[in-house]
């Protein structure tokens, strides 16, 4: 897309407000209405810190409804990425990435914060991985595009993940959901409400749940990735007086999973016929769920936390008309227990990567801010609603990890096998240990001996059965070959913040707000080896060092509103975010320890409003981000680091419900559109297997390299996609209600065409590491009793097109002609959902 048509794009969202006296708002994304004859209802967000409907807010945001979530039988918050425009969720117990709007931070090194903020319930949470154990009984999960600094603080320069889950009721109220699916998808998520007096009320619910493995291992015979979870919460409300509400909420959960998720998809010959002398079922088929690993790779965390909310009415205190005061205070701990890693993802024992010790993440957070509205300021101008406050953020983290060299023979045999495969016009079976430039007399006499070894497949042999053999003879199978690494970090944060709306005409209003933040990192970073084989391939030394950082959060936001109704208008919002530098969590070396702060600047324009007489809801918007200080994570080496680079966005988003002049017919559409690119970034990484993927045509020469970069593993990646970005993301759904009052029963159909666009699997610009375009179709049968919905059954079928989704796609880098991907889809399956109340 060019500047000249991206220009024309505000048309699209001005084109919304045409009738501008309109009812009621409603979510982007709601459950399914069984009411044929209803009209569009009010929702109400939290996206700016107080109660409003949607077209209140001044930014993009997509509402997705938990009962939507339940009727499409989604299994975890990844899913919802596919109803949302313009969102990328990459999800597990122990590490996350989100990206919106294209801008986002892996998730390969375990220190690095996240770009999209995540706050549940009022409380912001350091790790999106908190996240998991919430996907049951909630209410609403919103979803803020765009830096929401001023507001919600730091890291969260790209947007924000605000989810809130089911409040306490004034009457009893129970409820069990019993899913299952052909994938061995199995979940039980029962729910108790009981109101205790008039005025306390407690509600628990929990989720327990088990699904079988996207792949199945050969080697260890055994399902992976195959998620089990033990969560259960409580949230009491409390309301002593009229003017007086108190939150308290606990959440527990377990959640465990064999953790091998990459398969080989490519490998030289010479590799081939090595691994398979290790696991002779050895398979790189893309379409084919099944992998091979020798290390027992678990993932296995417990994360829990308690908060407590107070909210107080103080309407006329230094005649504020209307006023309130709200306490936050939260305690969160995620504790990984286990994080393996089969570092050369096949059945050799060659390299693994294992936790020393458990590695947590402790938190504890402070707010305390005051929100009102009243007719003018001190008497000044129209009506105005404000928001100011303090808030306090302190989180400790550690995680030590043991890389690992389980058998110097195995790893020579690998190694060799890697050169013959990289180097066929070399002496196959020696071209490794002779090294990239052997004498050429030596190269020519070993080649015209008339030796059955000289295939890639023999060196193979020769490697497995004659030279790692005579290595662990030789040296034994006890040497040591391990390297420890340790990052032990605290980070302080603490601002004052605050944001004000002032209508200056009767449809006119001026944005302003700022947040002032100052954030100190310290830690210690070390680690250590005693092989001397690991600082070869994994450019490790011995080191121990102290490391500290003071940063400071400067995020003003300022715009303009017009609301000429209470439910159309149009905004224009300028705003920067705010996402802190800090240190690498698995420190090989000390050159690649730190790394700089991510700061972006965006523009936004939107419009939302009804049309065609109340019965459609359309919004949209267009943005432009510049992001200063990109942090990407890549692997240098075997070694995970994070650099920095300059990046920008721009594009679109809209969304339009329809409740249809047909009864019962209701149609849902979402598209965004987004143009992610580096626009400084001259001394990338380049992929380890660049002779491979790319295409053959040459790389961008490196420049502006630090002095001592080895500028043949780099790369100008400048103009190149961002990872993790699809340019363009949809979904259309039509669903259409029967009401047979006759049976009191309600029939309901519907249907998800869900597309999203190519976009690159790597930081590293390989032009093969790429996820297809892809487009899925779900198909859904709701039966639900007409009265009050006491009970429900819910028949879906998943994934019809039989699409591959992956994850990841990275080279080896010990062997880089070995390429693995990371699937996450279960292919087609079906499911079913039986509900039931007891009201």
């Amino acid at each position: 897309m060019s500047h000249r048509h991206f220009l024309a794009l505000p048309l699209i969202g001005l084109a919304a407000l045409l009738p501008l006296r309109a009812g009621h708002a409603q979510t982007d994304m709601p459950a399914i209405d069984f009411d044929s004859s209803a009209i569009l209802a009010d929702v109400i967000v939290t996206a700016q810190k107080i109660e409003q409907t949607l077209y209140q807010v001044t930014g993009s945001v997509s509402a997705i409804d938990g009962e939507f979530v339940r009727q499409a039988g989604s299994y975890d918050f990844v899913d919802l990425q596919n109803y949302a425009p313009n969102i990328t969720i990459q999800m597990s117990p122990s590490s996350s990435q989100i990206s919106m709007r294209g801008i986002g931070s892996l998730n390969i090194s375990p220190s690095v914060d996240p770009s999209v903020g995540t706050v549940i319930d009022g409380v912001y949470y350091g790790r999106s991985s908190f996240l998991t154990a919430f996907f049951f009984d909630f209410d609403q999960m919103e979803m803020l595009r765009g830096p929401q600094g001023t507001l919600f603080g730091k890291n969260s320069t790209s947007g924000l993940l605000n989810l809130s889950t089911h409040a306490p009721i004034e009457t009893f109220a129970a409820s069990a959901d019993a899913i299952g699916a052909s994938n061995g998808h199995k979940t039980l998520r029962p729910m108790l409400n009981i109101p205790i007096t008039d005025r306390l009320a407690v509600r628990a619910s929990a989720n327990l749940s088990h699904i079988d493995g996207v792949m199945f291992n050969t080697t260890l015979d055994r399902e992976e990735n195959n998620p089990r979870q033990s969560s259960v919460r409580v949230r009491a409300r409390y309301e002593p007086t009229d003017d007086w509400q108190i939150d308290l909420n606990a959440f527990h959960s377990d959640q465990r999973s064999n953790f091998n998720l990459y398969k080989l998809v490519q490998i030289g010959p010479a590799m081939r016929a090595l691994l398979e002398s290790f696991d002779a079922q050895l398979n790189t088929d893309f379409d084919v769920r099944q992998n091979a690993a020798n290390v027992p790779a678990m993932e296995t965390s417990v994360n829990d936390g308690v908060s407590a909310t107070l909210n107080h009415d103080i309407s006329g205190f230094l005649g504020v008309q209307n006023l309130n005061m709200t306490a936050i205070s939260g305690y969160a701990r995620l504790r990984v227990d286990a994080r393996d890693l089969d570092a050369d993802f096949s059945p050799i024992p060659f390299i693994r990567d294992t936790l020393l010790k458990p590695s947590p993440y402790e938190q504890i957070s402070q707010e305390l801010r005051f929100t009102g509205s009243d007719d003018s300021l001190f008497g000044w101008g129209g009506p105005i609603d404000f928001i100011a406050g303090l808030y306090y953020f302190d989180a400790r983290f550690n995680t030590s990890d043991r890389f690992e060299v389980q058998s110097l023979g195995n790893a020579a045999a690998y190694v060799l096998a890697a050169q013959s495969d990289a180097n066929p016009n070399q002496a196959p079976a020696l071209g490794g240990l002779l090294g990239p430039n052997p004498p050429p007399a030596l190269v020519n006499l070993l080649n015209t001996l008339p030796l059955p070894l000289l295939t890639p497949e023999n060196t193979a042999r020769f490697a497995a059965n004659v030279l790692a053999p005579a290595i662990n003879g030789v040296l034994g199978d006890n040497l040591p070959q391990s390297a420890e690494v340790n990052l032990d970090q605290r980070s302080r944060s603490y601002a004052v913040f605050g944001q004000l709306e002032q209508f200056f005409t009767e449809e006119w209003a001026w944005i302003g707000g700022l947040r002032l933040g100052l954030e100190r990192k310290q830690g210690t970073a070390s680690s250590f080896s005693n092989s001397f084989f690991i600082p070869i391939i994994a450019d490790q030394e011995n080191f121990e060092k102290t490391v500290d950082r003071l940063e400071r959060d400067f995020s003003p936001r300022l715009g303009l509103k017009w609301a000429p109704s209470r439910y159309s208008g149009a905004y224009f919002t300028w705003s920067r975010g705010f996402k802190s530098g800090g240190f690498n969590g698995l420190p090989l070396n000390s050159q690649t320890l730190e790394y700089a702060s991510e700061r972006a600047s965006s523009f936004e324009m939107g419009a939302k409003s009804r049309l065609l007489s109340n019965s459609l809801h359309v919004s949209s918007a267009v943005f432009w981000t510049d992001v200063k200080g990109l942090q990407v994570p890549f692997f240098q080496s075997v070694s995970p680091t994070v650099g920095n680079a300059n990046g920008r966005t721009y594009g679109f988003e809209a969304d339009a419900l329809w409740m249809t002049p047909l009864p019962g017919l209701q149609l849902t559409a979402a598209v965004g559109y987004a143009h992610a690119r580096y626009t400084d970034y001259g001394c990338a990484p380049a992929p380890a297997d660049a002779a491979q993927t790319t295409g053959g045509s040459a790389q961008k020469a490196p420049r502006n390299c630090a002095p001592g970069t080895d500028e043949s593993t780099s790369q100008d990646l400048t103009g190149k996609p961002l990872a993790f970005a699809p340019q363009w993301t949809a979904s259309f759904i039509p669903a259409y209600t029967i009401n047979a009052y006759r049976y009191g029963v309600q029939t309901t159909f519907a249907l998800d065409v869900l597309f999203r666009d190519r976009m690159y699997l790597s930081t590293e610009g390989a032009d093969n590491a790429v996820q297809p375009p892809t487009t899925i179709l779900n198909l859904r049968a709701i039966l639900a009793y007409a009265d009050q919905q006491r009970w429900s059954l819910i028949i879906g079928a998943h994934n019809l097109t039989n699409r591959i989704v992956l994850d990841q796609y990275v080279p080896q880098p010990v062997a880089p002609e070995n390429l693995a991907i990371v699937r996450t889809d279960y292919g087609r399956y079906y499911s079913a959902n039986l509900s039931y109340a007891f009201n």
